[in-house]
């Protein structure tokens, strides 16, 4: 297959920069997906007619040519196209030197998006007319049938308790598309992040908001053992080096554990907001501290946290002391309900969405 664009970027370098265009030798028509799949299935025997299924993976990574020429503006000709030593040198030593896969964006004025994809030049030809070189043939080999969009970036300000709905458009439909995170803090503070739409919601309603803030946590906890009770669970909380309960966002956020009869812990998580309304839930959170004036950065998909200079920044200073359980956010498909508590913070979503059309 080849691909036609008007430029292409690759390793920070552009084929308009360097003189060339890209075209079409064979009069190629044929526009395959490499989107065959195979079934992972399990052995037949005597005793078992039916295969078990296990699930379905693709067989094939996306690969299409490239064809290359001089751009022929004012070429008066044929010789004026022919391509030096020099120029293939430039071309093949750029191409080939790269020793991973890297982002490859092709640039079409007919496409409303520009396209992105992963992998590597596996081979470079020449085209030759009469023993002269008037062009290159390059290989490009994906490294899965995928594309990708280009940098989707959600920045709102996060006050207090605030909702926000963020939403994966990725063709990925059946997994997750990671986030990279950034948060930016003005001051210190306690900040909890809960996808509403990736945890189990257990229990929702009102309590009684009162003047005293120790008669309203009362009531806060109340629920929690009432919800504990109705399905036979035991709570078991965090304590602080005070003994006092370990709460966040000023004590209208709890973690904890229902423990059930088997003794499988379940990791929780509780909020209440100004109006009463409280939530329950099982998974899909994650508390931790930031301070002023020091951004972190979580890589969901490399379970990373780091700061600006790009240094690791370990779970004990954020304060994330619960290592059996620390939820790294993802974004199901299509919306995903999420809210935030901090204190006057700015939080940026950065993400690439996966594309299955390849390189249409």
């Amino acid at each position: 297959m080849v691909k036609l664009c008007e430029d292409f970027i690759y390793e920070g370098q552009s084929i308009s920069e360097l003189g060339f265009t890209a075209i079409d030798f064979h009069n190629d028509e044929e526009i395959p997906l490499y989107l065959k799949r195979e079934i992972t299935k399990g052995e037949v025997n005597p005793y078992r007619k039916r295969a078990n299924h296990i699930h379905a993976s693709f067989t094939d990574s996306l690969e299409f040519e490239l064809h290359l020429i001089k751009k022929n503006y004012n070429r008066k000709s044929l010789s004026d196209l022919e391509l030096s030593k020099e120029e293939i040198r430039t071309v093949v030593g750029w191409l080939t030197s790269v020793p991973r896969p890297a982002l490859l964006q092709l640039e079409d004025s007919q496409s409303d998006d520009d396209l992105f994809l992963c992998g590597l030049f596996t081979n470079v030809e020449t085209y030759t007319i009469g023993g002269k070189v008037y062009g290159l043939i390059l290989t490009f080999s994906n490294d899965s049938p995928f594309a990708y969009s280009d940098i989707i970036a959600d920045t709102f300000t996060v006050q207090e308790h605030t909702a926000r709905m963020i939403t994966n458009n990725s063709d990925l439909l059946d997994d997750y598309c990671y986030p990279v995170i950034r948060i930016s803090p003005v001051r210190r503070s306690d900040f909890f992040i809960c996808n509403l739409s990736d945890s189990h919601i257990l229990a929702e309603g009102k309590l009684a908001i009162a003047s005293d803030p120790d008669v309203t946590f009362d009531n806060f906890l109340d629920k929690i053992e009432d919800y504990a009770a109705r399905s036979s669970y035991t709570t078991a909380y965090y304590y602080g080096s005070d003994n006092a309960y370990a709460t966040h966002a000023d004590r209208t956020a709890i973690r904890f554990k229902y423990i059930d009869s088997h003794a499988a812990c379940h990791h929780c998580f509780a909020f209440h907001k100004a109006d009463g309304s409280y939530t329950i839930l099982e998974g899909g959170f994650l508390t931790l501290k930031v301070l002023a004036g020091l951004p972190v950065t979580i890589d969901c998909e490399l379970l990373t946290i780091y700061d600006d200079l790009g240094r690791m920044v370990s779970f004990k200073d954020i304060g994330i002391d619960e290592e059996d359980y620390i939820y790294w956010p993802r974004l199901r498909s299509n919306d995903n309900a999420f809210l935030f508590y901090g204190a006057d913070c700015t939080v940026t979503f950065t993400r690439r969405e996966m594309i299955k059309a390849g390189v249409l």
